[in-house]
């Protein structure tokens, strides 16, 4: 991605279109985008109308755009990607510094790696995932551990022994 929008942001379209805005912009809450502030463009600063809100043209938000965006994202696609028993592998060669989206739903259970090292997941789109990863070749790989899983076969072998030795 090239740009980022808010939720509200993306919320102004409606329905019909926040698909087609999740093609052109990543959607980021406010810590994010000014996290990120420098490696995504705010969208609403390239298609501003004026008042509080901005929109963009059904040039724009139309069936062309919905392709040529399709194409944008597949350019920029892992080259490899393979599902693995507890997650996933991807590789990745990317011209500059940049959030690599996953659309893979969010959830506390996973572990990320770019290169080796633990990174920070970023719920991103309304509910899915991206890391940030550095201008080159990339390995990321995600892990996912069930949250409590440990915890809750402790608990369960523990009352399984007191049952046995009641």
């Amino acid at each position: 991605y090239d740009y980022c929008i808010t939720e509200e942001e993306c919320k102004f379209y409606g329905d019909e279109k926040a698909s087609n805005m999740m093609l052109k912009a990543m959607v980021l809450n406010d810590a994010q985008i000014k996290k990120y502030d420098g490696i995504l463009k705010r969208l609403s600063e390239y298609y501003y109308v004026g008042g509080d809100n901005y929109e963009l043209s059904d040039v724009e938000t139309g069936e062309q755009a919905y392709k040529s965006d399709c194409e944008a994202r597949a350019q920029t696609a892992a080259s490899v990607f393979e599902t693995h028993k507890n997650g996933f592998y991807a590789e990745i060669d990317l011209p500059r510094d940049n959030l690599v989206f996953f659309s893979i739903p969010y959830d506390e259970g996973w572990t990320a790696y770019v290169n080796g090292k633990e990174v920070e997941i970023e719920k991103v789109n309304i509910g899915f995932m991206a890391v940030m990863a550095e201008a080159g070749a990339n390995e990321i790989r995600f892990e996912y551990k069930t949250p409590g899983l440990i915890l809750g076969l402790i608990v369960s072998l523990s009352a399984l022994v007191l049952l046995l030795m009641y």
